[in-house]
Formats: C-alpha cells, sequence, structure tokens
C-alpha cells in the first residue's frame, strides 16, 4: 500500500497497520501488528513513526527501508535496516541502527 506521503508499506498475511489518512501534524505515525516493510518517503522534517502494537516499542526514522518483525506468539522483535538510519525506541531506552543491522530485541535488552 501507498500511504499519503507516498511511502510504501508491504504487510505480511494477517498482519495489520493504522495510520492517519493524510500526515498533518509535525510527524508521520502509524501503528502495525505483527510484520510490515516500509520504504519510507524521505522527509527530515517530518519523521515517521512506527509503533509496534502491544509490544511497547516504537522505530523512528526520516526516510529508508527498513523491516519490523513483531509477532505475538515470538518472544523478540526484530527490526532490519536496510537502508538509511533508525532510532529504536523502548521502556525509555534508544537504540541506533546502520544499514545491514538487526536489532533483536525484547523489551529487556533494547541500549
Amino acid at each position: 500500500m501507498v500511504l499519503a506521503d507516498g511511502s510504501k508499506v508491504w504487510l505480511s498475511p494477517l498482519s495489520a497497520i493504522h495510520f492517519s489518512i493524510a500526515f498533518t501534524s509535525n510527524q508521520r505515525v502509524a501503528d502495525v501488528m505483527d510484520e510490515a516493510c516500509f520504504e519510507v518517503a524521505k522527509n527530515a522534517a517530518k519523521p515517521i513513526k512506527v509503533n509496534v502494537k502491544d509490544k511497547g516499542m516504537m522505530v523512528e526514522v526520516s526516510g529508508t527501508h527498513f523491516n519490523i518483525n513483531a509477532y505475538n506468539n515470538e518472544a523478540a522483535m526484530k527490526t532490519t535496516l536496510l537502508e538509511g538510519s533508525g532510532k529504536i525506541v523502548a521502556d525509555g531506552k534508544t537504540s541506533f541502527l546502520k544499514p545491514g543491522q538487526q536489532a533483536p530485541s525484547t523489551r529487556s535488552n533494547i541500549r
């Protein structure tokens, strides 16, 4: 699917996404459940924040390609960055990713 800002999102079967039809504030926000792959339209002034439903994790990027794998039946969440840079926040702790890195995480191991 293509979001209002031109970002593209691919969902795995039975995954879900919730977002505003138009991103009118100074940020773009989406909520996902299970697994989604993003190709984010570049906009440094308006980062996209992806909240992982029921996992207490948020991924923030300005424009990049990344995948979030956060199935409820799996203990670990995985965020894989393909291009650009990204920030992961969980329980007040922050982790930064570079292209090609994967951040396996549970709520207790994000730094």
